[in-house]
Formats: C-alpha cells, sequence, structure tokens
C-alpha cells in the first residue's frame, strides 16, 4: 500500500520480523518511478547507518540489496524506476513473469553500485 505526494511516498511494508507492518517515508527519483529509497528498516525503525534500501512502491518489496549510501540506493531507482518490464510484478512482488534478463541486470548493477562482488 503506497500514498503518493510528488516524489515522496508513503507505504506499509510488512515485515518478516516481529515488528509486523511498519509505515515508512521514502523519496522516489522522479514522480513516475516504480522504486523508491528509505533508509534500512531495523528493529527499532529505519536507521541510515544501517545502509539504505530500495523498494518496488506498489508491492512494497524490496529489491534484496542493501546500499551503504543514499546516493547509491537513488543511483539504482534512477537508472530502473521507470522501466516498463516493472508493470509484470505482482501486486504482492509477485515477480514469476517478470523476464529474467531483465531480473539479472537489476541485481547486477545493485551489486555493481552497492560495491558487492560475486
Amino acid at each position: 500500500m503506497a500514498r503518493k505526494d510528488g516524489r515522496r511516498v508513503l507505504m506499509v511494508l510488512a515485515t518478516r520480523a516481529e515488528m509486523g507492518e511498519v509505515e515508512i517515508t521514502a523519496t522516489r527519483p522522479s514522480r513516475d518511478s516504480v522504486l523508491a529509497v528509505h533508509a534500512k528498516l531495523v528493529a527499532g525503525g529505519l536507521d541510515r547507518r544501517s545502509g539504505w534500501t530500495v523498494t518496488h512502491v506498489p508491492s512494497g518489496k524490496s529489491v534484496g540489496v542493501v546500499f551503504p549510501t543514499r546516493r547509491q540506493a537513488m543511483a539504482l531507482a534512477l537508472e530502473f524506476g521507470e522501466r516498463t518490464e516493472w508493470s509484470a510484478v505482482g501486486p504482492r512482488g509477485g515477480a514469476r513473469n517478470v523476464d529474467r534478463g531483465f531480473a539479472r541486470e537489476l541485481m547486477s548493477a545493485a551489486r555493481r553500485i552497492a560495491g558487492i562482488s560475486r
């Protein structure tokens, strides 16, 4: 669930931990981006010192890489946020219909930008 106000997005994220659902504010690189950036979610809430996350706004699912800086996370969101391939992602984050080449390209770029070697 998300409420958009320009580049700012209010999202309710379901967590795997004991926190249940958490309401956060994230920033998109553009009004048309389906990706938004926010500080990493930890047990106590959002923690910028723990890194930055890129989340798919319609589904609330993270791309699965923690970026050391907000600038790095925003670079990925800027590069991939307006791509048409996101339309294949289901409302709950189901990626079954997403082109595998796009998924590999996304994850490769995320690791490169975050400075993670394989």
